[in-house]
């Protein structure tokens, strides 16, 4: 992950890899025990695009969404961005 990754979401339009973590550390204490899984992914040419399920503690499912990402020559991230309803989280 690049030091300057750009990440936005319904919810949130930051920047940087610190405040990055700071935002997934929030996430995991909002939704304890909670998890993720990708349904689809596609690459190329240094750009991502994945469809993932969120789900809670006890497996069930609170919401389908999709993110973009961007990598850099390095292949390090520079942006994500993740797609869904407002109010959805």
């Amino acid at each position: 992950m690049a030091e300057d990754v750009v990440f936005t979401n319904p919810g949130v339009d930051g920047r940087g890899r610190t405040t990055l973590l700071t935002h997934a550390n929030s996430f995991q204490k909002r939704f304890p025990g909670g998890y993720f899984r990708v349904n689809w992914f596609r690459q190329q040419h240094g750009q991502l695009l994945a469809e993932w399920t969120q789900y809670d503690q006890q497996g069930c499912t609170l919401f389908t969404a999709h993110s973009y990402a961007r990598l850099n020559e390095e292949g390090l991230l520079v942006h994500l961005a993740g797609f869904w309803a407002e109010g959805a989280v």
